[in-house]
């Protein structure tokens, strides 16, 4: 412990910790930081205009003429969290540390974004110092790699959970990674305001030891969003305790934190494409309220109650628990598929849509809609009964499903509506797929009781993304427009534009 204690100087600690990053919590702290500051120190003192112009010009249609104009738009928060990202990342890249460390750079960036939005939603005082706390939490990896190169491997190991990993920090270094963390930072001159939550980042608000208020209700949300950060990366058995701790310090129920959770899955995702960053492994699609489904709870009362009739028979649960295991596992399958046709439902295309409209905004790629009704669905319902009704969606996904390009997304969206979604190549890629689906719809003959032929068809409702469009919803409600014009003149044909005299196939 003495030996790495004395390796941490100021000048270690500023291989790792940007000098401008000091400065501005300084300004901040002092009550000095405003527009006239944050630009001199962006611009003038450490020459980041390039970066930060590059970032925003990436966010936006139209061009981000200065550093003035993008602090008026974004404000001064907002671009200090682009310098903070852009000048760690800096440090990678100058160490030859990003191909190491660029699982361990998203997984700060997901703390940072998760503790900045869980302190807003408490009403902290100063909710940016639970980023920067989030951010640098564990800083001590990348000294760790430089130094101590041999134990970072069984550290990093993949059987090690976060306490089995701490431990071993413990009995080799003689510390854990967030002493180090805070070490380095306190070298660097970073204040205990921030350097406290990133010493105690693996502690609950009952186990901090602070006098001060502010530092222990930051650290309170920096735990929060490292115990988020191991549930998405190592350990969803954390989910039920994650649950509990946020509604303890947010003091909500777990129905008012759906749109959290989608706020800081979506600034995530946003803040690493803009730092060229895409292969990251979060699972996107995957949003975590379904962690907290109430199907999960009774499984998990229905295992204790097993286990207390099953005591002596250890083979039976054994069982059990694998059966539990296996449901778990499927859970996030189940939260993302229609049940009766297997293909994905409407929460999942909403993700899908939402990254679509990101990436198709942000870096001019394409992308476009198919929006589907089946014809008199109502009336095979009731002249057949719902049974049969039930066989001709299945059918009808199997037949969609081999007909379109295997990049497409089918979804279901209501009882007999469907939305396709298809990368965009030309401007009439959308035509050609609704008519070939249409087509092969028409001619599949769909059987009652084995000698009654029943006529399906369908009408469909085109729409490409152009820059014109302003939002997902625009752009679906676009598609079901033309899909009511398909079925106001005639159904089983495709609309592609808004003038029946044009669209009509």
């Amino acid at each position: 412990m003495t030996e790495l204690k004395n390796l941490i100087t100021k000048s270690v600690a500023d291989i790792f910790i940007p000098k401008i990053l000091k400065e501005f919590v300084e300004l901040a702290n002092s009550n000095k930081m405003n527009k006239k500051s944050f630009i001199y120190l962006i611009t003038i003192k450490y020459s980041y205009e390039k970066q930060i112009l590059q970032y925003f010009r990436k966010c936006e249609k139209t061009e981000i003429s200065s550093v003035e104009s993008a602090v008026d738009k974004f404000g001064i928060e907002l671009c200090a969290f682009v310098i903070f990202n852009i000048s760690l990342m800096e440090k990678l890249n100058n160490n030859s540390l990003r191909d190491c460390f660029i699982r361990m750079f998203e997984k700060c960036i997901f703390t940072a974004v998760s503790s900045y939005y869980i302190a807003k939603k408490a009403n902290l005082r100063s909710p940016w110092k639970a980023y920067l706390a989030g951010l640098y939490s564990n800083i001590s990896y990348f000294f760790i790699y430089k130094y101590y190169p041999e134990h970072l491997q069984k550290i990093m190991s993949i059987e090690m959970n976060s306490i089995t990993r701490m431990n071993y920090e413990w009995e080799t270094l003689g510390m854990t990674h967030s002493d180090i963390s805070w070490m380095i930072l306190g070298k660097a001159g970073i204040p205990e305001d921030i350097r406290g939550p990133v010493r105690n980042h693996h502690l609950k608000r009952s186990q901090v030891v602070c006098e001060d208020k502010h530092i222990k209700e930051t650290c309170a949300s920096v735990y929060l969003g490292s115990m988020l950060t191991t549930v998405f990366y190592e350990n969803f058995a954390l989910a039920i305790d994650f649950k509990q701790e946020i509604q303890k310090h947010l003091n909500i129920q777990v129905v008012g934190l759906d749109d959290l959770f989608s706020t800081i899955l979506l600034e995530f995702k946003i803040k690493l494409n803009l730092l060229d960053v895409y292969d990251f492994t979060i699972p996107g699609y995957f949003s975590i309220i379904e962690l907290f489904q109430n199907t999960l709870t009774e499984k998990n009362t229905e295992l204790k109650e097993a286990k207390q009739a099953l005591s002596k028979e250890k083979k039976q649960r054994l069982k059990f628990q694998k059966v539990l295991e296996s449901y778990n596992k499927k859970l996030v399958g189940i939260a993302i598929k229609d049940p009766l046709t297997g293909i994905y439902n409407r929460r999942y295309l909403t993700e899908r849509l939402n990254d679509e409209f990101i990436k198709a905004t942000k870096y001019n790629s394409s992308f476009l809609i198919i929006t589907c009704d089946i014809d008199h669905f109502k009336n095979i319902n009731d002249t057949y009964g719902h049974g049969f009704g039930d066989e001709v969606l299945v059918k009808l996904v199997q037949v969609i499903a081999k007909t379109i390009r295997k990049a497409d997304l089918l979804a279901r969206i209501g009882g007999e509506e469907f939305i396709i979604l298809c990368n965009q190549t030309n401007d009439y890629d959308g035509i050609l797929i609704a008519e070939k689906v249409r087509s092969q719809i028409e001619k599949t003959a769909f059987v009652y009781e084995k000698n009654t032929v029943v006529n399906v068809t369908m009408s469909f409702g085109v729409a490409n993304f152009t820059k014109n469009i302003k939002s997902v919803q625009e752009l679906m409600e676009l598609s079901d427009n033309r899909l009511y014009l398909a079925k106001e003149n005639g159904r089983n044909r495709v609309v592609y534009t808004d003038s029946t005299n044009e669209a009509l196939m």
